[in-house]
């Protein structure tokens, strides 16, 4: 009986030790890139598949952080600048996982938000206008200061706070 416990316990504690090795293995991995823009610019991101965030803040730069898939797949990820523009494409490489982007943009900006499977979160306050479409995922946008438009072929959209024109719509959630 004392065996199979000690033997129990070892177990857990390498299944446990593997966890942490495994997590640490993760940490780091990200990728950040700093795009220097004007106000009043846009961001357009089309990824597949993935959740995408989008943050303000007061600076005149564009932070991409990218998180969620393995080293050699940051060579799916596609970002470019060019006159007060950020575009950023990924599209899932054989056997990749699904990534994960933190944007943070000028508090005044534009956005277009594209996934194919995945949530999109604009959280903050923006002053632009708006356009967010997943065909997997749910929307929640808050505190838009002009026009939002929102769809989702197969999630829950939240919106709240928007002081422009709205246009919402759902194929299959709330």
């Amino acid at each position: 009986m004392k065996k199979i416990e000690v033997l129990l316990s070892i177990i857990i504690f390498i299944t446990l030790f593997q966890g942490i090795v495994k997590s640490s293995e993760n940490e780091g991995k990200d990728k950040i890139k700093t795009f220097t823009v004007a106000k009043g610019g846009e961001l357009y991101v089309e990824i597949n598949p993935g959740d995408i965030t989008v943050k303000t803040w007061e600076r005149e730069e564009v932070s991409v952080k990218v998180s969620g898939i393995e080293e050699d797949q940051f060579k799916n990820i596609e970002m470019t600048s060019e006159k007060n523009r950020i575009s950023i494409r990924y599209e899932k490489g054989y056997n990749s996982d699904e990534a994960n982007f933190i944007i943070t943009v000028p508090v005044k900006f534009n956005l277009e938000l594209i996934t194919s499977a995945g949530n999109i979160y604009v959280k903050d306050n923006i002053d632009g206008n708006v356009k967010a479409n997943t065909n997997g995922g749910d929307v929640s946008c808050k505190n838009v200061s002009d026009n939002l438009t929102v769809e989702s072929m197969g999630g829950n959209i939240g919106v709240d706070d928007v002081d422009g024109n709205l246009s919402v719509n759902t194929m299959g959630g709330d």
